[in-house]
């Protein structure tokens, strides 16, 4: 029998191989594959954001538009795979949309898919089973929802493991806060674009992350932290404290236990956080500088509560709220733009 396994990232993948192996016995290891999704790591990217839009018609919501799923299984050797993985071929040195990877899919009888149990999960599960669809191939699809690493869970989620029907349901909260990022980042381009030019006189080539700008406004409020309690800061986010986050499943506050760094880091590397001493994080000249040419209601330290409030009603209902929200949010900052003037000193004034 020949099995394909896509996962999650290569870490999972370690965990799930030897499971599978007292699973399907009789599988075929040199025919074996695996990979992951590469939107997994870069997130944000996996959209396709219109390009040829004039400034005017901003901002403007629209339905979320993905590039092709990609895949990805360069993070295993073949001398690790043999040696750790009880003799299973590792095939899978290159991406799994290269022709002998695809056609090896083509050919399996079975497809596993093994993502977390979470809402981000299950909507990856979505695509990479669109992708697998559009494959026009015979393979049974397996989806194994993964609770947990420890291997007897493992193993009787593997055994299980069944064609999952109701993955929107399971995948709503990331449904919404994909629908939120990719049209707060369809009007950033423009919008915080054009924010950064008056500013300081040149564009990022990417634009804050809506994350991103909210920790810059909480450590504008006079915060000097290490990196350790800033991430601890917003693992914990409370925002204003309007909204009562205990008993949320699924709320992870502000990024997530991968991101979290990256947001420290794209801060930092834009100049907009400055070490203060030898440990610790504060606002940056440029930070300040930068939230000057912000209209004051961009501060929002309630946002990813509002998504994530939002994401428990009906997903056409939400949907409209984040447009609202969008739409109000970057229509002030836009008005508010117009208004602001740089001089030859590159002082700020109001006019």
């Amino acid at each position: 029998m020949r099995i394909a396994l896509i996962c999650e990232k290569p870490s999972l993948a370690k965990r799930v191989i030897d499971e599978l192996l007292f699973i399907e016995p009789d599988m075929d290891r040199s025919a074996f594959v695996v990979g992951w999704a590469n939107e997994f790591y870069h997130l944000n990217s996996a959209f396709a954001i219109p390009r040829g839009q004039t400034y005017q018609s901003f901002p403007m919501t629209r339905e979320a538009v993905y590039k092709p799923i990609t895949f990805d299984g360069r993070y295993f050797d073949s001398e690790t795979l043999m040696s750790a993985r009880r003799g299973i071929s590792a095939r899978y040195n290159s991406k799994i949309d290269n022709d002998d990877f695809l056609s090896s899919v083509k050919r399996a009888d079975v497809v596993y898919i093994a993502c977390d149990a979470s809402p981000s999960g299950y909507h990856v599960q979505m695509r990479v089973l669109d992708w697998l669809k559009s494959l026009d191939a015979n393979f049974v699809i397996k989806h194994f929802p993964v609770m947990s690493l420890v291997s007897s869970d493992l193993y009787h989620g593997l055994v299980n493991a069944r064609e999952i029907d109701n993955l929107a349901e399971h995948a709503q909260l990331s449904l919404v806060r994909r629908h939120f990022d990719y049209n707060y980042l369809l009007n950033a381009y423009p919008i915080m674009g054009m924010t950064f030019e008056k500013a300081f006189g040149k564009r990022l080539a990417w634009p804050l992350s809506k994350h991103e700008l909210q920790v810059l406004y909480f450590m504008r409020h006079g915060n000097s932290l290490t990196e350790s309690d800033l991430f601890d800061v917003m693992k914990r986010w409370k925002g204003t404290g309007r909204y009562d986050t205990k008993g949320w499943d699924s709320y992870y506050g502000i990024g997530n236990s991968a991101s979290r760094s990256d947001i420290m880091g794209n801060l930092k590397a834009q100049g907009l956080l400055d070490r203060a001493g030898k440990h610790s994080l504060v606002i940056s000249s440029k930070g300040e500088r930068l939230l000057r040419f912000l209209h004051p209601d961009c501060e929002d330290p309630d946002q990813v509560m509002r998504i994530y409030s939002w994401a428990q009603l009906p997903i056409e209902v939400a949907k409209e709220k984040v447009d609202r929200y969008i739409k109000t949010f970057f229509g002030k900052q836009k008005r508010f733009l117009s208004k602001v003037q740089m001089d030859s000193n590159m002082e700020l004034e109001n006019v």
